[in-house]
């Protein structure tokens, strides 16, 4: 996708994406944390993880590409944040524009900026994650009830968030 089409989806908004691609199912569950009030557009760069361990994402953070979605697939374990303060500098330096997370976050407040850079949780926890792994990175992953593939576009706004293929835009 070019960026054109990129910021087109960012103003049309999820529920005329939605309505436009078919009545198109959203990520259901998740809570915006960020301060920042546009949306959060890009290619999912996926990662699954096991409950509450941040290694395949700190890796992910590593890899992934600007202008790229950490779409995170924790199994929705609330007992231990994926991502905090640090993750989210981290992922701002690399250009990455935000997260959307099936689990935890901390550092709320850190979050909660007018810096361009969105935030999706299921909710948070003050308890840091372990760094043991397992973790896969770009593989499909489950999040708020919907299968993101690696590469789907991903537009998160204060309405809601979708998911969908590439290729369903032509």
């Amino acid at each position: 996708m070019i960026n054109s089409e990129l910021e087109a989806l960012a103003c049309a908004g999820t529920p005329l994406i939605s309505d436009a691609l078919g009545r198109l199912d959203a990520i259901r569950g998740l809570t915006r944390f960020d301060g920042w009030r546009g949306s959060l557009v890009g290619p999912a760069f996926t990662v699954k993880t096991r409950e509450g361990d941040n290694l395949a994402l700190l890796h992910a953070l590593g890899v992934a590409n600007p202008g790229d979605v950490l779409v995170v697939d924790g199994g929705g374990a609330l007992h231990r944040a994926l991502a905090g303060d640090l993750a989210r500098r981290f992922a701002m330096t690399r250009g990455i524009t935000g997260f959307v997370i099936e689990g935890a976050i901390r550092d709320v407040s850190a979050f909660q900026t007018e810096e361009p850079f969105g935030c999706f949780a299921r909710g948070t926890s003050h308890n840091g994650p372990f760094k043991d792994g397992p973790g896969r990175i770009n593989v499909p992953v489950a999040i708020g009830g919907q299968v993101v593939n690696p590469g789907d576009i991903i537009v998160a706004d204060n309405e809601g968030i979708v998911s969908f293929a590439p290729h369903r835009l032509s």
